[in-house]
């Protein structure tokens, strides 16, 4: 594309919302505007969700801006069957454990992983698994150590058995763009209870609402509670698996290129 003078740019965060909690208010909001300067400079640009497309239309970048979802590779990320579940459980460590609660990402101010800590009830056969490192890794572990139901890997190379192992992920993040840690999750077999945010709404929206359940980040200090209606089994069409996979996206990013290529042979 850069032979025809086009160039295109992907952007999965939602900016500033990254930048600030990151870097702090001042560098924070430099790398903001320094990041909208350069993107300015880009033929097309291509937002992995509508919530970060409508973060670009606020920071006044309304041109040439489509929205291609994120997708994950669902011949990978699979659901397995209940006997493999239990082996997986067995070779992790997980006897006699009732629910597993999953999170992967980064242990930082954004994600708001210390939120799932303190407000998670966990029943004392109930393990909660923490997947990724970060700059609050060591206070949370720290805080959380002694305590058996709570597991942190630190950064591993692939969650994929820890998604298969497990009946729920979690996640309290306060911005995203379009979370791929949940789409792997729920393709693997997990339901999702998550905070109510927009980008976690668009994910509903690509599941048409099966196996996902939302909570309040306003909740003060009461206890995080599945419903009591809520299955440990996805329930998720192959429709549905197409819709969040990557082979979606590809084709999704074919398709524009094309036309900007024809577009710019005219």
């Amino acid at each position: 594309f850069f032979l025809n003078g086009i160039k295109i740019s992907t952007i999965h965060n939602r900016l500033n919302e990254d930048y600030v909690p990151l870097f702090g208010l001042f560098k924070g909001n430099l790398l903001y505007y320094a990041h909208l300067l350069l993107l300015k400079s880009f033929t097309h640009l291509v937002a992995c969700s509508e919530a970060v497309a409508t973060k670009l239309y606020q920071s006044k970048i309304t041109k040439n801006v489509s929205v291609i979802q994120n997708g994950v590779d669902i011949n990978k990320f699979h659901p397995v069957s209940t006997d493999k579940k239990i082996l997986l459980r067995k070779k992790y460590g997980f006897y006699d454990v009732e629910n597993i609660y999953v999170y992967c990402g980064s242990l930082s101010q954004r994600k708001n992983v210390s939120f799932l800590l303190e407000h998670l009830s966990l029943g004392k056969n109930d393990r909660f698994i923490i997947i990724g490192d970060g700059p609050l890794f060591d206070s949370c572990k720290k805080s959380y150590f002694i305590d058996n139901r709570y597991i942190f890997t630190g950064k591993i190379e692939s969650p994929l058995e820890y998604y298969q192992l497990s009946d729920f992920f979690v996640s309290a993040s306060l911005s995203e763009g379009l979370p791929l840690a949940l789409l792997e999750a729920v393709s693997a077999g997990c339901f999702l209870y998550v905070s109510d945010i927009p980008p976690h709404r668009e994910v509903a929206s690509l599941l048409k609402n099966n196996s996902i359940e939302f909570f309040s980040l306003a909740g003060g200090n009461n206890k995080l509670k599945l419903p009591l209606y809520i299955s440990k089994t996805c329930d998720i069409s192959d429709e549905i698996y197409f819709n969040i996979s990557d082979e979606k996206m590809a084709a999704l990013y074919g398709d524009l290129y094309s036309s900007l290529l024809t577009r710019d042979l005219k």
